[in-house]
């Protein structure tokens, strides 16, 4: 035997009722069930379409909810979105007749919504189409422009990359032509501007190891030689050492532990030590600041008490920390 499962829901009022005749706690969700041999052959047919499930025993209509037709103000690329669903409540138990007249009601908006998705999804595509299309359409316009400037600009950039100057690479920059843009490159290949970059990278990396390299062997303490020599980096040992060496007085603040404020009001000493770091080290930022937590350049298990006090706070471009000196 085929059946056919619908489920709805019993209004407040009817449970009450139920509950009060009975005794019994009624359930809001409901199943009443026909054989589908007791049906006409029309009923059948609204079933057939309507239905909202399907077993290999028979059919099921859901009528928890009713549905709403709604087209959203920004429309999207589902058919849930194009109706509205409220939960629907029996005030009597539906008889057959009214269950297929809401399945029906519900289905045309189901129907509604699944054709609103359908156009909404052909007139995307179309959307995207064209954007596609103008998009390829700019790319050729851009290779056809940038082309022939590219093409004259090439072998410069080249010589660079191949080369080991970074004035050289510095000036290709300066030069760059106007309207090139500077991730274009031909199919297949990679810009000059990230073969460039790699390349000055490299450079700057090798750069300063030879400069750590020089100023060791000219300026570094016998152990830092014989560290450095034996193949170990010793950076930190390096970079204090160089600081001692090109701003004595100052602090290294290698662990960046020191933190400081606005000083309002500076000293005639700051004024003169500012004025002379800035004379040494002209590409050096120096600024007066009341240190309010001492620089470090070493790491240390305890700190004795730090009592605030002025200092200068010096950036300069070659160092990867601040370095401070307290007065």
């Amino acid at each position: 035997m085929s059946t056919l499962k619908v489920n709805w829901r019993a209004s407040e009022s009817l449970r009450k009722r139920e509950f009060c005749a009975s005794g019994h706690v009624p359930n809001e969700v409901r199943s009443t069930e026909f054989d589908m041999a007791s049906l006409s052959a029309e009923e059948r047919e609204i079933v057939f379409e309507v239905r909202t499930f399907s077993s290999s025993t028979g059919y099921e209509i859901d009528l928890r909810d009713s549905y709403d037709a709604c087209v959203p103000q920004h429309r999207m690329d589902d058919a849930t979105y194009y109706y509205t669903r409220e939960p629907l409540m029996h005030y009597e138990p539906p008889t057959l007749t009214q269950m297929l007249r809401v399945a029906q009601a519900n289905w045309q908006i189901r129907q509604y919504g699944a054709t609103a998705a359908q156009i909404v999804r052909r007139e995307q595509a179309e959307v995207r189409a064209a954007q596609e299309a103008a998009a390829a359409a700019a790319e050729q316009e851009r290779i056809a422009t940038m082309t022939p400037t590219y093409n004259a600009f090439a072998p410069r950039a080249e010589a660079a990359i191949a080369g080991d100057s970074l004035e050289a690479i510095a000036a290709l920059y300066a030069e760059w032509p106007t309207g090139l843009a500077y991730n274009f490159a031909p199919a297949g290949q990679s810009s000059l501007d990230s073969r460039l970059s790699k390349r000055r990278k490299e450079l700057e990396t090798l750069a300063e190891a030879n400069s750590k390299t020089i100023w060791i062997a000219d300026h570094g303490s016998d152990y830092l030689k014989r560290a450095t020599a034996a193949g170990h980096d010793c950076g930190r040992l390096y970079w204090i050492e160089r600081a001692a060496d090109e701003y004595p007085g100052y602090v290294l603040d290698y662990e960046r532990e020191h933190e400081s404020k606005v000083r309002s009001c500076p000293s005639l000493a700051a004024l003169d030590e500012r004025d002379a770091v800035l004379a040494a080290h002209p590409t050096a930022t120096i600024k007066i600041e009341w240190i309010t937590a001492a620089p470090q350049a070493r790491k240390i298990e305890e700190c004795d008490y730090f009592e605030e006090c002025e200092g200068i706070v010096v950036d300069d471009p070659a160092y990867e920390r601040y370095l401070v000196k307290l007065l």
